[in-house]
């Protein structure tokens, strides 16, 4: 390999940590966001019926001790362990998005209020998606994080034909910049009982998993109806500042801002900016290179041009031709002749 296929190959590689670097910080930071209980409680009170009508300040007393942030693993055998063994069975994993194993992005069990069931405790597991740019539709993401929240249970919460202790799982995705004709809205997924034939009970037992498709509004089109789309929308915007961000949330939301969710938005803010500045800085460079090969190649069929047209000047001089003749010697394209003739 050649010396400057070195360097340039070293710099792509270099690049690439580089950005996913950056990446992962701003994913993780999205994450902590999201995980924050006042957060939570507001989307839980928005999409969970048992919560609507208890105050944001007591639903985080349902949320049972500290989600757990990008530490539970999704695929089959990852999962079935308890929380705390599948966390210490986790060791130091890659911190480049999109590669090695996948986990929940925030993952917490939940009580419910005023339950007369066995099982009082539901899963729930929050995504954050940045687009819905993807080679699958998101909703088969959600459905499979579904089905595994729901499997992994087996020898942990249920044993041998004990389906009913089987908990529910919610499933909830916030897409950070969506399709534009998919902004500003919520969709629900989840099982329903058709009757075909007869009218059979519907005793609800197989209500058991339910996903939610929160899909956010730029800033700049202006406040969200629904709160939770307003709220979700200001927090993850790039359009305001840490302090602009504070003030919005406290004055609009009536949310006191701690500490915490202070420091996450700002670090997301701060990484967000340099990732801009970085992606800026790139294209400068990028441009500055396809600029110089761009004239480098205007200059060389120019040159080409001028070459050409001497020559068809200097055979009708020395021959008499006329410039048919001249060019049809020197075999120039007929499509090419019209432009040559207009330059003679």
């Amino acid at each position: 390999m050649e010396q400057d296929d070195t360097i340039q190959l070293d710099n792509h590689l270099g690049q690439t940590l580089g950005n996913a670097d950056y990446d992962a910080r701003l994913d993780e930071h999205a994450k902590e966001l999201l995980a924050d209980k006042t957060i939570l409680s507001e989307m839980i009170k928005r999409l969970i019926p048992d919560f609507q009508n208890i105050p944001i300040e007591e639903i985080k007393s349902y949320i049972n001790g500290t989600p757990y942030i990008g530490q539970i693993r999704v695929h089959p055998g990852e999962t079935n362990p308890s929380f705390e063994e599948a966390v210490r069975s986790l060791g130091q994993e890659s911190r480049i998005p999109n590669e090695g194993l996948a986990t929940f992005d925030v993952l917490f069990t939940l009580t419910l209020p005023d339950s007369n069931e066995v099982c009082v405790e539901v899963y729930v597991d929050v995504e954050a998606q940045n687009s819905e740019d993807l080679p699958y539709r998101l909703e088969t993401r959600a459905v499979y994080y579904l089905a595994r929240l729901l499997s992994s249970q087996y020898q942990r919460d249920f044993g041998h034909s004990e389906y009913n202790r089987l908990r529910k799982v919610y499933s909830i995705w916030i897409v950070m910049e969506p399709d534009a004709r998919n902004a500003n809205t919520i969709s629900s997924i989840a099982f329903r009982q058709t009757a075909l034939l007869g009218n059979p009970e519907d005793n609800k037992a197989y209500d058991k998993a339910e996903a939610f498709i929160v899909r956010l509004q730029k800033f700049e089109s202006g406040r969200s109806e629904d709160r939770l789309i307003g709220l979700l929308s200001t927090l993850f915007t790039v359009d305001l500042s840490p302090v602009e961000k504070k003030e919005v949330i406290s004055r609009d939301f009536g949310i006191p801002v701690t500490e915490h969710m202070e420091r996450v938005v700002a670090n997301m803010c701060n990484y967000s900016s340099y990732v801009r500045n970085h992606a800026y800085r790139d294209g400068m460079q990028q441009g500055i290179q396809d600029g110089i090969q761009q004239g480098m190649q205007q200059g060389m069929l120019k040159g080409a041009s001028e070459e050409k047209l001497s020559n068809i000047r200097s055979l009708m001089e020395t021959t008499n031709w006329t410039p048919k003749q001249a060019m049809d010697a020197l075999k120039i394209p007929p499509a090419d002749q019209a432009k040559y003739a207009a330059m003679l």
